[in-house]
């Protein structure tokens, strides 16, 4: 990785919903990304309990920046989801919509470079009444080329590797 800069971290933290129960803990995950990632060399631009409409700004700005002189790019969800969608604020969001943003034709400056986007959620598992960490990661290059995910995908890491 020999651009000037590592590149920018955008974490995207949801915590508390107009329709939904409360993350609880959530604000200590943000805070240890934040930190791994400033150590690391990145740019961490934080974002807490945002509308639909806020996130998908932030998404279109990181995506209309320039980020030429930069080696990679990350964007974190820690919010509550459902298969193909994550939940702001106030709404849901699709994450092809998300995705669609960082394609070659709409981010010129990172094809070639790996961009990742990583969704982490929790979601209790009504017989057992277990918490299960799911967490989906997408990594790709802004050029129709997709670097395959994990085999322990579940449904939702399956339409995140089909938004590409």
């Amino acid at each position: 990785m020999a651009h000037k800069r590592r590149g920018k971290a955008l974490i995207f933290n949801h915590e508390n919903f107009q329709y939904l129960k409360k993350r609880r803990g959530t604000n200590k995950d943000r805070d240890n990304l934040r930190e791994r990632f400033q150590d690391l060399g990145f740019e961490v631009n934080p974002h807490n309990d945002k509308s639909k409409k806020e996130v998908l700004e932030e998404i279109r700005k990181a995506a209309a920046a320039n980020h030429e002189d930069a080696n990679c790019f990350v964007c974190i969800f820690l919010t509550h989801g459902e298969e193909g969608q994550i939940y702001a604020k106030d709404d849901k969001i699709k994450i092809k919509e998300i995705t669609d943003y960082f394609k070659g034709d709409q981010c010129k400056s990172l094809v070639g470079k790996i961009f990742i986007f990583q969704i982490v959620q929790f979601v209790k598992n009504n017989r057992a009444g277990l918490l299960q960490h799911f967490s989906s990661l997408l990594s790709l290059s802004a050029s129709p080329a997709l670097i395959p995910p994990p085999q322990h995908v579940t449904a939702t890491n399956r339409a995140l590797a089909t938004t590409a």
